[in-house]
């Protein structure tokens, strides 16, 4: 004989085992809490057997509520070889590196191709020095440094990078 158990609190059809035979009475079988002799309907697999007293109950799984959030595009990725490219190309940046050579500050200006391209390694800290040497001892205006930082706004960059490219 099979015994058909169900979840105590949902009564939803768990499992189905052999019934225990009866130490007592031969030929009877234990039936065991939160289980029925009543096999449930075949079901389908969107659907739910439950047990109500006497009998089984065939009902469809809910299925979950669809996701209401908003699909979300992913932030674009930061562009630093973009932002390098064009940064080094700038003939108002190469003009200010010029006067910042031309006042002394040769190792600033040799250092900003390497600042530029390892800032995602060694930091924006270290950048805004070289950075900020150069642009100081080249006499970059606020409005080059909003330029140059307007370029980073568009390729994605941190908004600390942005800052220090600013100046701030």
């Amino acid at each position: 004989m099979l015994v058909y158990h169900y979840d105590p609190q949902t009564r939803i059809f768990v499992d189905v085992t052999p019934a225990d035979p009866s130490p007592l009475e031969q030929g009877a079988f234990l039936i065991p809490a939160f289980a029925t002799t009543i096999a449930p309907p075949a079901l389908s697999n969107d659907e739910r057997a439950i047990w109500e007293e006497t009998d089984w109950r065939v009902e469809a799984i809910p299925q979950p509520e669809p996701d209401t959030e908003p699909d979300t595009e992913p932030l674009p990725q930061a562009d630093w070889d973009a932002f390098n490219a064009v940064l080094l190309a700038d003939v108002r940046l190469n003009q200010i590196c010029g006067a910042a050579l031309q006042a002394g500050a040769v190792v600033a200006v040799a250092g900003l191709p390497a600042a530029l391209s390892q800032v995602s390694t060694n930091g924006v800290a270290a950048f805004a020095l070289v950075f900020n040497a150069v642009c100081q001892l080249g006499g970059a205006t606020p409005q080059d440094r909003d330029g140059w930082a307007a370029i980073a706004e568009l390729s994605n960059l941190p908004a600390e990078f942005v800052a220090a490219v600013r100046g701030q």
